[in-house]
């Protein structure tokens, strides 16, 4: 079936709806690649979704053996060093930076349809693409020889070369970082508005005072208050990143932070959020929920919002479910813990009441409390879906008291997904129930 897309009347019309289809394909890669050889019109309206967030592209590379793919990074780094100003490029070249020179410009400037900056991906592909570019093709063709020989020599000799090693360690370090700062200056000065940055190093090997200095220019104000997302590592490394970002207007409604280590600056730049709406947090299992939740830093000004609070995301981190009577306005709770041994065996006595609830999905590794869901469901009105996923069941005797709450407090209810044992009440019961899930 053939779907006509233009017409001589209303073209914008059919451009807008285009626009829309193309935006929904922004995770399918593949399909969007085939969109840039339609026409130019196609061509036009797919490049700013295939560079509005690059990086998600590669969030697999570690585990993907396809030659095609692991150069996708080294070309992406290329792509954006071609866009830099000359005196950018000949200051890198000044420092030893072998830079691949085009003669044709691109048509398309790319930084500008950044929205989303990841920090850790942005440094993993320099860190590609520098050993590409300054090791196999070095702007001086005997370096790489003369190293070796040399390698060698003190080898034979049994004379010490870590010295020299730590030289080349550094040079190629402060080599890395001078390649960030200038691509990090281009993000923020071509990109409109930035609404999501990814700071979640594994080995913190960014130079967070590099990205200090940045946000510091003028230019990059207008482009950093438009940021709504966050997601980040509470690292004591990571501290002056959030200093800098407090400074700037920032709405931040999203945020997703992994680990624990109240980092101040952190909770600083939590408090001046106005509404933050969408919480997920990640492997903050080190510390009582009620000790992170009072402590000054992060958990205290994070409670400070619950109450803006619509959507919570729990990961390996189920000891937090005591503090579920805290989100008075949940729309939107998911839990998923893969640790096969229970973090949450200090549960509050208090059944949370969650009047706005819509949606829950939790997943559990480890033995949990049937009896807990069914207070948490019994206790809501406007549940449209319901997704529990785990067969450890500590209490199978309160099963049938979970069918007994989605049966009668559910009327809304759409999707549904449970688990089923064989001392549970017949399946049926729940289906004549609802006969139009």
């Amino acid at each position: 079936m053939s779907v006509k897309i233009y017409n001589k009347n209303n073209n914008r019309f059919n451009t807008d709806v285009l626009s829309i289809i193309l935006y929904f394909l922004r995770y399918n890669r593949q399909s969007l690649y085939s969109c840039l050889f339609v026409n130019r019109l196609w061509c036009e309206l797919t490049i700013p979704i295939l560079w509005r967030d690059p990086w998600n592209f590669f969030y697999r590379l570690e585990n993907t053996s396809s030659p095609s793919t692991q150069i996708q990074p080294i070309k992406l780094i290329n792509t954006y060093l071609s866009l830099l100003p000359q005196e950018l490029i000949i200051e890198l070249q000044t420092n030893g930076i072998n830079v691949p020179t085009y003669q044709i410009r691109s048509s398309f400037n790319y930084p500008s349809y950044l929205r989303g900056l990841d920090l850790n991906y942005l440094y993993k592909s320099i860190l590609r693409w520098n050993d590409k570019y300054n090791e196999k093709h070095s702007t001086h063709p005997l370096q790489k020889v003369v190293t070796r020989l040399k390698k060698l020599g003190k080898k034979v000799t049994g004379r010490d070369n870590s010295m020299e090693s730590d030289d080349e360690d550094k040079t190629k370090y402060d080599q890395i970082n001078l390649i960030c700062s200038k691509l990090l200056l281009l993000f923020f000065k071509e990109s409109p508005k930035l609404s999501l940055i990814r700071i979640k190093p594994k080995k913190y090997e960014i130079t967070f005072p590099l990205f200090e200095y940045l946000v510091k220019l003028g230019d990059t104000k207008n482009c950093l208050s438009h940021l709504t997302g966050l997601e980040c590592v509470d690292d004591q490394n990571t501290k002056e990143i959030y200093t800098q970002l407090a400074l700037n207007n920032t709405n931040i409604s999203q945020i997703m932070i992994h680990g624990c280590q109240n980092t101040q600056s952190l909770a600083d730049l939590i408090s001046v959020q106005k509404k933050i709406q969408k919480l997920y947090i990640v492997n903050i299992n080190k510390i009582s929920p009620n000790e992170y939740w009072s402590t000054p830093g992060v958990g205290l000004e994070l409670q400070r919002k619950t109450f803006f609070i619509t959507k919570l995301k729990l990961e390996g981190s189920c000891g937090f479910l005591e503090l579920l009577p805290d989100f008075i306005n949940l729309e939107e709770f998911s839990l998923k813990c893969v640790h096969r041994n229970s973090c949450n065996s200090n549960r509050s006595a208090r059944t949370p009441k969650l009047k706005n609830l819509k949606k829950i999905e939790f997943e559990c590794d480890h033995k949990y409390e049937m009896n807990f869901l069914a207070l948490l469901i019994k206790n809501t009105r406007n549940l449209r879906k319901v997704i529990i996923e785990g067969s450890r069941i500590e209490d199978p005797s309160n099963c049938n008291l979970l069918l007994d709450s989605i049966i009668t407090c559910c009327p809304l209810l759409k999707n549904c997904s449970i688990p089923i044992s064989t001392i549970n009440p017949p399946l049926i019961t729940l289906l004549k129930s609802y006969i139009k899930i």
